[in-house]
C-alpha cells in the first residue's frame, strides 16, 4: 500500500492528494509529492513496485489547489 500525505487544506477546504495521482512513463514514473514527510515514504514504496524504471518525484502542491494532481493533468501518449 502507499501511505497517504497528511490533509492538505487550501482556503480552508481539503485537497485529493494522493500519491496514486502518478504517471507512467517510458522508463519512468513520475510521483507527485505534497511537501509532507509522508513523500520519501512514498517514492520508497514506488521504488520497491518499480523497480526497473527510475522514480521521480514532482512537487504537485501548485496542481493540487487546482483540483487535480500530475495524472490528471497529464496526456498518455504512447508509442507506435
Amino acid at each position: 500500500p502507499l501511505p497517504s500525505p497528511s490533509p492538505l487544506l487550501h482556503n480552508g477546504r481539503p485537497l485529493p492528494a494522493s500519491y496514486a495521482n502518478f504517471v507512467i512513463l517510458n522508463g519512468a514514473i513520475i510521483v507527485p509529492t505534497y511537501r509532507d514527510p509522508q513523500d520519501q515514504e512514498a517514492l520508497k514504496t514506488m521504488e520497491r513496485l518499480f523497480p526497473s524504471r527510475d522514480i521521480i518525484g514532482l512537487d504537485a502542491v501548485p496542481l493540487i489547489r487546482e483540483g487535480g494532481s500530475i495524472h490528471c493533468s497529464s496526456m498518455n501518449l504512447y508509442k507506435g
